[in-house]
């Protein structure tokens, strides 16, 4: 059984929105496919710096995951918490054992 899903996205050009060095917030979320809810316990933020290349790469443990089809979700959000840019990954989950 998978129990961890792995990712890496990229967002360009972050530098010409927030300065180079300026912070900014991106979130990480599994999002129900059918529904489009977050399910907060896949969530996570984390504060990155402006820059010309911002590689995300992060592991999500899943094994409490139920069976069904979701989206990996990271957004990119300004200092006033709107989205600037986001990304999204459709995956589908296998877990008969719950």
């Amino acid at each position: 059984s998978v129990n961890f899903i792995m990712f890496y996205t990229v967002f360009y050009n972050n530098d010409k929105k927030f300065g180079e060095g300026g912070k900014f917030v991106y979130n990480i979320h599994i999002q129900s496919f059918e529904t489009g809810s977050i399910l907060t316990e896949y969530s996570t933020a984390k504060v990155g710096l402006g820059s010309a290349v911002v590689p995300i790469m992060k592991d999500i443990e899943i094994r409490k995951l139920p069976s069904g089809n979701y989206f990996i979700l990271v957004e990119l959000r300004d200092e006033n918490n709107e989205v600037v840019t986001s990304n999204r990954l459709f995956f589908q989950r296998s877990n008969p054992s719950i």
